[in-house]
């Protein structure tokens, strides 16, 4: 009896033992506390309900739950090297747009640029993770609700910007973090692949979870790779090819918390003061004036602007929605005004806003930029 009972012993202590050590790997598999300070802190989650995990599971891709105190969950996909599903790129393929985007462990990382995804989280997760355009992804998802899915380790370049080059710099997939918020963008009118202003209905809005989420993430990433100024709109560095994430995300909101570009109604004010003594606008030389005057200071602020559309009327070539005036009214002059205020034709005030960025921001080869103010005289 007694052998009996020490088999009975040690047999339930191996199954308690067994059980133990299952429910510390569930845990470390879901619970990661990423921020030091808060590493006692635990967050729970029932995977198979869960709906962020569940369209992550259904396109296939594997992730792990973790928690920083100040982001809250994060769902982190886990990479599967060598599969055409692979989120980190094979450079090895010679289907690339950039021949330089390698995967490396990058040594800078710079800038940060804001996309918005034109589709739902479902349909986003398949274009980033499956074989039918694997060199499209980013670093982060940030759902409508504000839940945050890391699909690139910051340390990788990413496939987000494309072909792209702005204040200087060329090929920000280089240097830079993409996060992607799901967002449809616009409701066009028609179905034309070239969009133009007259085609769009409206603009997509933003909820508020998703931008609070959004701060928090780019505060966030300032903290950890010292970026304040450099975070900028898909539509900035591509101009000719994307407007996202469109005049309707909150990028004056974002500047007033002390993160990207702007200026204050003050350095506005100075501008119309300087651009009022030097411009006459009110006959049509000075309508010539204003759109040289607009294009070189988009220049200036480092837009590409191609030298076959200098000559051409500025309030009729920012109707196709891919152009640089667009990007500009975006993201500065025009932001949180709909496609109504959009469609109006560029005035003074838009002028003024151009030229104070210029002023606050200049980049490395900026020339003179009073000498690039033309006048009637």
């Amino acid at each position: 009896m007694l052998y009996l009972s020490t088999i009975i012993d040690n047999f339930v202590r191996k199954i308690i033992l067994i059980f133990c050590f299952t429910a510390i790997c569930f845990c470390a598999k879901t619970i990661d506390a990423v921020d030091n300070t808060e590493k006692s802190k635990t967050y729970s989650v029932n995977q198979d309900s869960d709906f962020i995990g569940e369209e992550i599971k259904k396109a296939n891709l594997d992730y792990c739950m973790t928690f920083c105190s100040k982001l809250g969950p994060v769902y982190t996909v886990i990479p599967r090297f060598g599969s055409p599903r692979c989120h980190i790129f094979d450079p090895s393929n010679e289907n690339k747009v950039e021949p330089d985007d390698l995967i490396k462990n990058r040594e800078t990382i710079t800038d940060i640029i804001m996309h918005h995804t034109g589709c739902d989280l479902g349909q986003t997760l398949k274009i980033f993770s499956n074989g039918q355009n694997p060199f499209v992804n980013a670093h982060f998802i940030v759902t409508e609700t504000g839940d945050i899915i890391q699909m690139v380790d910051p340390k990788y370049v990413a496939r987000h910007a494309g072909i792209s080059e702005f204040r200087g710099k060329e090929s920000y997939n280089l240097f830079s973090i993409g996060i992607e918020m799901v967002n449809t963008g616009f409701k066009i009118n028609g179905a034309s692949k070239n969009v133009n202003m007259t085609e769009i209905a409206k603009l997509t809005e933003y909820p508020k979870k998703q931008t609070e989420s959004v701060f928090n993430l780019i505060k966030f990433l300032c903290g950890e790779y010292g970026i304040k100024d450099n975070i900028f709109a898909h539509g900035d560095v591509a101009p000719t090819r994307k407007w996202d994430p469109t005049s309707t995300f909150p990028w004056n909101e974002l500047f007033s918390q002390e993160f990207g570009m702007g200026v204050s109604d003050d350095q506005i004010k100075e501008a119309r003061q300087i651009l009022g003594q030097k411009m006459c606008l009110r006959s049509e030389c000075g309508k010539r004036c204003f759109d040289q005057t607009f294009y070189a200071l988009l220049r200036c602020f480092g837009y590409t602007v191609l030298d076959n559309d200098v000559s051409k009327d500025i309030n009729e070539y920012k109707n196709d929605v891919h152009n640089p005036v667009m990007a500009f009214l975006a993201h500065f002059s025009r932001n949180g005004q709909d496609i109504e205020q959009l469609r109006e034709p560029l005035v003074f005030a838009d002028l003024c806003h151009l030229y104070a960025l210029c002023k606050k921001y200049p980049t490395g080869n900026n020339p003179n930029i009073d000498a690039l103010i033309k006048s009637c005289e």
